[in-house]
């Protein structure tokens, strides 16, 4: 059911970021990153929806931080409804909406109950349940083979790439 609600929810502010011409007006500044207009109404539509499937629960999310719609929360929700905002304000179709729901008992990676990114620019939904495993627009996907040492680099600076580089250099047997 997690699984379920957390691809509603970023397909629908997936959508919505589609179906709206929102402002690329620059508002503010967050650890470095540039907050636009967009960013905020994504974000006010994600929590609302949350706060329609899962009210008893925490949000922390990019711009806005900890929302807590509940005194006595179930879930925490990490929640990034433009994850790739200068890519979505430069119209590069590398940006997605993020979600994740964890129990609030145990709130760490390790304890993620459901996920779901869903492609800003496309009907492409990846989702995660503990017990369904990975799906791709609601199908299981399963690795075929395994996969050797594989480094992918998406950098906005030079000085991030560096960083990349500077690995591969100290491990060369990672390709």
């Amino acid at each position: 059911m997690l699984r379920l609600i957390a691809e509603f929810i970023a397909k629908e502010v997936a959508r919505f970021l589609r179906a709206n011409k929102l402002s690329e007006t620059v508002v503010g500044e967050h650890d470095g990153d540039l907050v636009r207009v967009f960013d905020l109404e994504a974000e006010e539509y994600a929590i609302n929806l949350v706060r329609k499937f899962l009210p008893r629960s925490i949000i922390v999310s990019e711009e806005r931080g900890t929302v807590k719609l509940s005194n006595n929360p179930e879930y925490i929700v990490l929640l990034d409804p433009v994850d790739g905002s200068n890519n979505f304000a430069a119209g590069v179709p590398w940006c997605a909406t993020s979600i994740a729901i964890a129990p609030i008992s145990g709130y760490t990676l390790n304890n993620i109950a459901a996920s779901a990114v869903a492609s800003i620019y496309s009907d492409d939904v990846f989702s995660y349940s503990t017990t369904e495993g990975v799906l791709h627009n609601g199908k299981p996907l399963r690795r075929q083979t395994k996969p050797g040492s594989l480094i992918v680099v998406y950098a906005d600076r030079l000085e991030e790439f560096a960083i990349a580089y500077a690995y591969y250099e100290l491990f060369p047997e990672v390709k």
